[in-house]
């Protein structure tokens, strides 16, 4: 029974993993995205001006 214990925490860590990994990687796009649409209104306003 202990392995098999041992087994199903070794799986819920992968999940954890993965969902830390997933969530992340959102994150980092979202910020990105965020920069870019900043760039964007900055280039805009310098042709403006």
């Amino acid at each position: 029974t202990i392995i098999v214990k041992d087994r199903a925490i070794n799986k819920n860590r992968e999940i954890w993993y993965l969902i830390y990994i997933t969530s992340y990687i959102k994150a980092t796009k979202i910020q990105v995205k965020s920069i870019l649409n900043t760039l964007k209104i900055l280039r805009n306003k310098d042709i403006l001006v």
